[in-house]
């Protein structure tokens, strides 16, 4: 199935749903409120606290329409969260809300425990009581979808992929948060029969990035003729989703998914980090050429520089799509090279995104690697 054809779908599927979208003010959440908002007649509530990567901009045409509502409160503000859900009765819940910094979780690992692992269990703890309390068909038709991520696997071998079934064996704070959050949703399904659906992504990409991820941050050194810094060797190798491929696939799960599977959601493209980044460079010279072709622009002086690796760094992450692709149809419909064209020409069209990040605090330093012993 075609994702043009999967889009015109989704309005029969929503007919009446409400969805709730944990941190749909995020990158990834708020490409799914868009996608929400765009293609499906869906009500759709949004619980974001607001952190520094949040961002309202991103919800573009969604903020402040009637039929989307924001709620900032932090997940772990139960009585509010338990209210939210048993007042908005959402038929599907997208749960997005994480820290989701490696470098950050470094640096501070007591955060994404209470985020990612506490967060999710209190989330879960409210889902349990208006589960309990709806008739047996609405209990039916509820989906809870836990958005997880492929470091949760560890690192893999070349020419090797991660399947559905693989076990986890994660290497950083984060991995081990988003872990742990995975085994206390399965772990309420099983006990208490809510029925969820597990998804895996690769690395995304695309427009609202906050610029500690590695393609905005290499376009906001590029753009201000700085190097771009490389961890180690840069010979790690990632697979890499463009955020509305990976928002569609969320919405194609949570209505068509089977309840207890694990879905992949990986574009099957993948490149070392040295090569991601040689690739963006010369994107973005393109481009800055394109935009201004009446006059001359000086070769860039960035380079690459390798700069001490992450501790704990993953050499390699790969998925197998073939779940996805093989039960509900899924593809993605945006290439590497296409997507880092529009990545990139997105960035340079919206200065006020990192003008924005910069007044807010951003200064593009380097986190996660003063480890004291």
């Amino acid at each position: 199935m075609e994702n043009e054809e999967i889009v015109a779908a989704l309005k029969d599927i929503f007919f009446h749903q409400r969805v709730l979208v944990t941190g749909g003010c995020g990158f990834i959440g708020s490409a799914v409120v868009r996608a929400l908002y765009r293609h499906t007649p869906a009500d759709i509530a949004i619980l974001d606290k607001l952190t520094y990567s949040a961002d309202i901009e991103a919800l573009e045409e969604a903020y402040g329409v009637p039929r989307v509502q924001l709620h900032t409160f932090d997940l772990l503000e139960q009585s509010a969260v338990e209210e939210l859900i048993a007042t908005f009765c959402p038929t599907l819940i997208l749960h997005l809300a994480a820290e989701t910094h490696v470098d950050r979780s470094i640096d501070d690992p007591l955060q994404f425990v209470t985020s990612n692992i506490t967060g999710t269990a209190v989330l879960l703890e409210a889902v349990r009581k208006y589960w309990r309390s709806l008739t047996h068909a609405d209990q039916a038709q509820f989906r809870f979808v836990q958005i997880s991520t492929d470091e949760v696997y560890g690192s893999i071998g070349e020419h090797e992929h991660f399947e559905v079934s693989s076990p986890y064996q994660p290497n950083s704070p984060y991995a081990a948060s988003k872990a742990a959050a995975d085994h206390l949703v399965r772990a309420w399904w099983k006990t208490y029969g809510i029925p969820v659906i597990f998804t895996h992504s690769c690395n995304n990409y695309g427009p609202y990035q906050y610029p500690e991820k590695l393609i905005p941050l290499m376009l906001w050194k590029g753009m201000q003729g700085e190097d771009f810094p490389v961890y180690g060797n840069g010979l790690q190798s990632r697979e890499w989703v463009y955020v509305e491929d990976h928002a569609a696939a969320l919405l194609l799960i949570g209505n068509r998914g089977t309840v207890g599977s694990v879905y992949h959601i990986t574009s099957g493209e993948e490149i070392r980090n040295i090569d991601l980044v040689n690739e963006l460079a010369n994107e973005l010279e393109k481009a800055l050429q394109e935009m201004s072709p009446n006059r001359v622009i000086a070769k860039r002086t960035s380079k690459v520089v390798h700069v001490e690796d992450r501790p704990g760094h993953d050499i390699r992450y790969a998925m197998s799509g073939k779940p996805l692709h093989d039960a509900l149809g899924w593809q993605k419909e945006i290439s590497w090279k296409e997507g880092l064209a529009r990545t990139v020409r997105w960035y340079l069209a919206h200065p006020s995104f990192f003008a924005k990040k910069r007044s807010q605090g951003y200064k593009g330093n380097r986190l996660g690697c003063q480890i004291t012993n």
